[in-house]
């Protein structure tokens, strides 16, 4: 019977191309995907967020790709966990817009029972920040603390092999299919992972790691841990749009300080002037969550007695005070405290089109008008979904715009 019922889970999230979003607010109003298989497009009428198109495509009621993942998955050994199994970690549960199906390699273990924290940062890491990644994240597994990141190159890359080296567990989310190696050189990783913790993806087997769906993936790295760590990041780092997530799901935003001047460590800077928590050591991350996870985590003698608990508080609802610019802390939510997200006030004469591409220059346009979901802005522009995930991320990370809470994109 389980069977089954996941190949409504399968039906209901392969091959429709829609985001986390749509596909949650199906399973809202439907309740399981069984009744949304059942329904007609009429009854689809009342779904939120569904255009007439996107309706169109659950009529589509065939079963055949759905066989064909689960098929693939029980060939390559990947277990298919969905949003309505009693496994599907708490964590994730209560996140906004989350995944419904996860594909896992691996054995996932009882997450919401184990003290964990995402660890991320730039690609293109320095020496300094690849050798603090090392010596923290052994430290942290040492400790008890499970490392979770996203095996791309750099601080993920680094993070996860301290943790391996440590004896620790170690969780990569990826932003491909579960079964994709990516990048190529990190095969042996992917392998430690697969065998002594676990890879876990949103998408189906197969999925080509396409850049839209990394900062996608990103909401899950940070639903899984109870903190980010953001070890070396500039200012326009992907790596601040998982701090972002953080905040948008109540999670601790932690990282680590660097040279002053040093363009990789101006995003971290940035993060603890504004609040985060700073971090010299694992054991200033570890005694955040030493009294709640007593029997996990394993704090040394030599401790310092750091209060990490008096860190200014930082949220979505109070931002810190003094800042003289918006920071990625205002992209989870409104600092005002207004109901709604702000208007944005800034005129299209401080941009110049020609900087950006036809898709790039409608988001923008349709913008000025004021924040907009992105749902709503893939309405407004008439674009497939993907080419307006990837174009908010690319105008994200030029500082074009940014994300508020629920989703909401403004002209930066």
């Amino acid at each position: 019977m389980r069977l089954s019922k996941v190949k409504y889970w399968l039906w209901l999230t392969v091959g429709r191309n829609l985001s986390a979003m749509k596909l949650f607010s199906v399973i809202e109003y439907f309740g399981t995907p069984e009744n949304a298989w059942l329904a007609s497009e009429d009854d689809f009428a009342s779904v939120n967020l569904l255009t007439e198109q996107d309706r169109s495509l659950f009529m589509d009621k065939s079963f055949g790709k759905a066989e064909t993942v689960e098929a693939i998955c029980a060939q390559k050994g990947i277990e298919i966990l969905t949003f309505g199994d009693a496994k599907y970690p708490d964590r994730l549960r209560n996140i906004p817009a989350p995944p419904l199906v996860l594909y896992i390699r691996g054995t996932l273990p009882a997450i919401d029972d184990i003290p964990a924290v995402a660890v991320v940062g730039t690609r293109k890491a320095s020496p300094y920040g690849i050798g603090v990644t090392n010596k923290i994240c052994y430290e942290l597994a040492k400790l008890g603390m499970t490392v979770i990141s996203g095996l791309a190159d750099g601080i993920d890359g680094a993070a996860h092999s301290a943790a391996l080296k440590a004896g620790g567990l170690t969780l990569g989310v990826i932003g491909c299919g579960a079964d994709v190696v990516y990048p190529a050189k990190n095969e042996w990783l992917y392998k430690e992972l697969a065998e002594k913790g676990a890879i876990i993806s949103e998408y189906p087997p197969g999925t080509p790691p396409e850049g839209m769906n990394f900062p996608v993936r990103n909401r899950i790295m940070s639903g899984l841990a109870l903190g980010v760590l953001v070890v070396e990041a500039p200012r326009r780092s992907g790596a601040l749009i998982t701090a972002s997530c953080a905040l948008e799901q109540n999670r601790d935003v932690f990282a680590i300080p660097g040279p002053l001047g040093a363009i990789n460590s101006e995003g971290c800077n940035e993060l603890i002037r504004d609040g985060a928590g700073l971090v010299t050591c694992a054991q200033d991350l570890v005694s955040e969550y030493a009294s709640r996870y007593r029997h996990r985590l394993s704090l040394t003698k030599q401790t310092r007695d750091v209060n990490v608990s008096s860190k200014r508080e930082i949220s979505a609802q109070e931002p810190p005070n003094g800042s003289a610019a918006r920071t990625v802390f205002d992209t989870a939510g409104n600092a005002d405290g207004r109901e709604n997200p702000p208007i944005n006030a800034n005129p299209l004469g401080k941009i110049n089109k020609k900087d950006f591409t036809e898709e790039q220059w409608a988001i923008i346009v349709t913008m000025e008008k004021g924040a907009r979901q992105v749902d709503q802005i893939i309405a407004e522009c008439a674009m497939p979904v993907k080419n307006v995930l990837s174009n908010l991320t690319l105008l994200e990370v030029k500082g074009v715009v940014r994300q508020l809470a629920g989703k909401f994109f403004e002209l930066a």
